[in-house]
């Protein structure tokens, strides 16, 4: 992979939790960083998509960035204003701490 393939700007965001007056927990997003990324959709078409998530989990996109020791599962990308990736698992390409590839389903804002 090379450096001229990252083209969008994403946001890592990770979890922060609160908890009201009242004792209730609230989950809410805290932006961490923001860095430039390749995504790629793992389908192009509807049925594609379909027949994925009756095999698979629901990943629809591959997101590949430069390698960041705390990137897991347990944050996510914000993309534009109005677009969330939740990273479900990634994998250290090549394993020479260079690229990390992160599998990401889109969710609602």
């Amino acid at each position: 992979m090379r450096s001229g393939g990252l083209r969008k700007r994403l946001t890592i965001q990770y979890k922060t939790y609160s908890v009201s007056t009242i004792g209730e927990e609230t989950v809410t997003w805290a932006d961490e960083d923001t860095v430039w990324a390749q995504i790629k959709p793992l389908v192009s078409r509807a049925e594609e998509f379909l027949a994925m998530q009756q095999v698979q989990s629901d990943t629809t996109h591959m997101v590949t960035v430069r390698f960041r020791e705390a990137l897991n599962h347990d944050k996510r990308f914000l993309y534009g204003a109005s677009r969330v990736l939740k990273i479900q698992r990634v994998v250290d390409l090549n394993e020479d701490h260079r690229w990390l590839v992160c599998f990401c389903t889109e969710e609602a804002l």
